[in-house]
């Protein structure tokens, strides 16, 4: 049986873990301008690191079907599908927060009014 302390060490590897699977990148444009990556690919990413990590000799790319792009791991760059003369940067984030921008899908109950009486 486990411990209280236990507990919490298990607890806090799992929110350590999936925080940093979640953590984002960028693709980087020539201008410098960042391009946000989605949340499952930057978990495919980190997954990807994890295995090179334990087997080096593995393919480095991913193909994202969102941004129709290939990311190599080993070297940080990014191939667009539709460019493939051009070489981008793959860059992590600093921090852990995401920018959310005027295109950003996440909920917004600015414009809910909670008070009002239901029929």
């Amino acid at each position: 049986m486990l411990t209280i302390d236990q507990k919490k060490n298990s607890k806090t590897k799992v929110l350590v873990n999936f925080k940093e699977a979640n953590h984002p990148y960028f693709i980087q444009l020539m201008n410098g301008e960042l391009i946000p990556i989605c949340t499952m690919d930057c978990i495919r990413i980190f997954d990807k690191l994890d295995e090179l990590k334990k087997e080096p000799d593995n393919a480095p790319t991913l193909w994202t079907p969102i941004h129709y792009c290939n990311i190599d791991i080993k070297t940080m760059t990014v191939v667009m599908d539709s460019k493939p003369d051009q070489v981008l940067m793959l860059v992590r984030g600093k921090t852990y927060q995401r920018p959310r921008g005027k295109t950003s899908l996440r909920a917004d109950a600015s414009n809910c009014n909670l008070n009002a009486d239901w029929p």
